[in-house]
């Protein structure tokens, strides 16, 4: 899980990797003008007219990146979902790649279900679960009773034996980010949980903030979206804004996180969409105004459809503490690193469990050989 979580962790920048390895799209060269989003949806829709990337077009995320769109089609009479990346310089769109024949996407099915369905999920939350006892005994043992053990206990041993430098290698790797693991670890089982207990810790959280539970809806209720009266008035006199200035405007509404997927208004009197790669935990976009293109501080986050409840938030955030969704590369980097670190432990962990029982052994066996031989039986007895 820890392996696989790691991976997760980059996991739009190695959709677009795989994907330009299937459909042998070259590196652009840096320097190249990049091709405005205009351009880029026109191309898709010229390639495809049936589909819509305005809706949802990831923005290059490097100098070197590509814009894509992901959307269901059909293929041999399924409906799948498709990658279609577009050249950032010259425009050209390649042959789309279904999502679930990539490796990303493999491993994020494996890291969720162990790619055995539902079975696989209880289980992952179950054995999750008890990895948290794990973590809280370790800090248990850790816990040095004075200083001397605590600068012991948080450095290698220089000139110390392999089984020394291995025990204090444990240590390290399990408390300097033991609470990033913690967190990991708990929101884990909370998504394991909550996805297979009819959305428990969503209703839960919505009881204790007072949330009346509403009543599911019947048929594709979101897929109309909801209305802003303000917008609707200014959308009989305006136009919305082009794509280009959309993007722009986004960019410059907070221009120290980069933009990576714009969505226009569906339909008017909606606002238009921009995710970032850091804005804040639940990081579910920031809405604009489609006709003059200022910031919705007031708009819930939702505003394509009914606004979230309490829980449905809290349950956003969790999942981007989970995955590390919400703090930029660097955060990314250090849960990429505390991904690995359940190995480590593991490893050093079952080789210090196994010197143990050697050496338990071991002293067993001093102990039988230093023991003295059982006394000789009686002349008495041997007679009887």
């Amino acid at each position: 899980m820890g392996l696989t979580g790691s991976i997760l962790s980059w996991k739009y920048e190695l959709i677009e990797w795989e994907v330009r390895q299937r459909v042998a799209a070259p590196v652009p060269v840096p320097g190249h003008e990049i091709i405005p989003a205009s351009k880029a949806i026109a191309a898709l829709k010229a390639f495809n007219p049936e589909l819509k990337p305005e809706r949802s077009l990831y923005l290059p995320v490097s100098k070197t990146g590509y814009y894509w769109h992901s959307a269901r089609g059909e293929v041999n009479g399924e409906r799948v979902s498709q990658v279609y990346l577009v050249h950032p310089v010259t425009a050209k769109v390649y042959p789309p790649v279904i999502q679930s024949t990539l490796w990303i996407d493999i491993t994020e099915r494996f890291h969720h279900n162990l790619l055995v369905g539902v079975k696989g999920t209880v289980t992952n939350g179950f054995l999750t679960f008890f990895t948290l006892f794990m973590l809280i005994s370790g800090l248990w043992l850790w816990w040095p009773s004075n200083l001397k053990q605590l600068k012991l206990r948080l450095w290698i041993k220089s000139r110390g034996s392999l089984k020394r430098l291995l025990y204090d290698l444990h240590n390290m790797m399990g408390i300097y980010l033991f609470g990033l693991l913690f967190l990991i670890t708990l929101t884990g089982v909370l998504i394991c949980y909550n996805g297979q207990t009819d959305q428990s810790v969503t209703k839960g959280i919505n009881r204790l903030t007072g949330v009346p539970e509403k009543p599911r809806s019947r048929g594709g209720g979101r897929r109309g979206g909801r209305q802003i009266p303000s917008l609707v008035e200014e959308a009989k006199n305006n136009k919305p804004l082009p794509i280009d200035v959309m993007v722009e405007k986004a960019r410059a509404a907070l221009p120290h996180n980069r933009v990576t997927t714009i969505s226009s208004p569906r339909s008017p009197g909606q606002p238009f969409k921009a995710s970032y790669e850091f804005v804040r935990i639940t990081n579910d976009g920031v809405s604009f105004d489609p006709y003059t293109g200022e910031r919705l501080h007031s708009v819930p986050s939702a505003a394509f459809g009914r606004a979230p409840s309490t829980g449905t938030k809290a349950m956003g955030a969790i999942f981007h503490l989970h995955y590390g969704w919400f703090g930029g590369v660097w955060l990314k980097v250090l849960y990429c690193i505390s991904g690995f670190l359940p190995l480590g432990l593991f490893i050093t962990g079952i080789w210090m469990w196994l010197k143990k029982k050697q050496g338990q052994a071991n002293n067993r066996a001093k102990a039988k050989r230093r023991a003295p031989p059982p006394p000789l039986e009686s002349t008495k007895t041997r007679e009887t």
